[in-house]
């Protein structure tokens, strides 16, 4: 037998260096990109998901509660998908890339928000999804 598998070529799968660093998505942009999310713009800690919910202003939509509160010197984002928005973990990664995408592209003063995805939030399309955000973001500037 010329490999150790059988069915593999000799030689496959004993590459030393990968193209790809371990840990990184080949897909992934590039830092320089800007299509990332840095660390200080999101809420991190479960304390600061605490003090938003606590003290924090609310605005309902039909597929997302916003909650803000005044924060630090930058807009910050804290999202809350849970299996009530869709039991399908793609579908709920799907709308957490929507309201990440959302909140980069919106010009938003420096609060800390809280975003929960309702349920039956996994079930409609991205366009609708990002005007109900609007809709709840424009609520709460008023």
């Amino acid at each position: 037998m010329d490999s150790v598998h059988g069915w593999l070529p000799k030689g496959a799968g004993l590459c030393s260096s990968p193209a790809v660093p371990r840990g990184v998505p080949a897909s992934a942009p590039d830092a320089k990109s800007g299509y990332g999310f840095p660390r200080a713009a999101r809420l991190t800690r479960p304390s600061e998901f605490t003090r938003v919910f606590k003290q924090g202003h609310r605005s309902h939509t039909r597929y997302f509660i916003l909650v803000a509160t005044s924060g630090g010197v930058r807009a910050r984002l804290g999202l809350a998908v849970g299996r009530k928005a869709s039991p399908r973990a793609v579908a709920r990664n799907r709308i957490k890339r929507i309201v990440r995408d959302a909140f980069r592209r919106t010009p938003l003063p420096s609060m800390d928000f809280v975003v929960v995805a309702r349920s039956g939030c996994g079930r409609v399309d991205s366009e609708a999804l990002r005007k109900d955000l609007l809709v709840a973001l424009e609520a709460l500037k008023q």
